[in-house]
């Protein structure tokens, strides 16, 4: 094989790697923008910091009331929940109900 062959097949060599790395380099941030980020309720992932945040609900609740991030809505603070006689208040359905206790 001559010289000139020779650095024709290194100059092939040479930008076949270039363009391999090209390739690599766009491919892997894709890939990581597309990998599930699962974070713990009332977190949000953040790309460009890598990392669960604490989600900052966009909602503003009515006075009196406070944003539920599991049910996603605005619901009446258990602080400011004031049941009649016979009655305490369920947090599952945000509302007061009858005592069973006996």
């Amino acid at each position: 094989m001559n010289r000139k062959t020779a650095a024709l097949f290194l100059l092939f060599g040479a930008g076949l790697l270039f363009a391999a790395l090209g390739i690599a380099a766009n491919l892997v941030p894709m890939a990581a923008a597309q990998m599930p980020n699962v974070c713990p309720p009332g977190q949000t992932f953040v790309i460009a910091q890598g990392k669960c945040v604490a989600a900052q609900p966009a909602v503003r609740c009515p006075e009196g009331q406070e944003f539920d991030a599991q049910t996603n809505r605005c619901v009446t603070a258990r602080s400011a929940v004031r049941c009649p006689q016979g009655q305490e208040f369920d947090a599952r359905t945000n509302r007061c109900v009858t005592s069973l206790t006996r």
